[in-house]
């Protein structure tokens, strides 16, 4: 195991193991930069509208602030991706 995966490996267990979404906040705040938390929020928002699929993709990429091309490579990459991860986002969704 390289010392990149060891080190994202430490954070999903630093994460998952407080729940606490205060303490979650702080240690994003630390660990990411301004700018890697806004593409961050851009994408949690870009994979959102995508699954819910109410919206074109120029709508989506106007609304969001981000490129077409950014768009359609999420979009592709929810192709290709683990089930699982729709049905976190679709849960997601609904609860809010």
């Amino acid at each position: 195991m390289n010392i990149t995966n060891n080190g994202w490996l430490q954070l999903i267990n630093i994460l998952s193991e407080n729940s606490d979404p205060q303490d979650i906040n702080i240690i994003c705040d630390f660990l990411l930069t301004k700018e890697e938390k806004e593409q961050l929020s851009k994408r949690v928002l870009l994979t959102k509208e995508l699954i819910k699929k109410s919206k074109s993709q120029r709508e989506i990429s106007k609304e969001i602030g981000i490129s077409i091309c950014t768009v359609t490579r999420c979009s592709n990459a929810l192709k290709d991706c683990p089930s699982r991860v729709k049905e976190i986002f679709s849960e997601n969704i609904k609860n809010r």
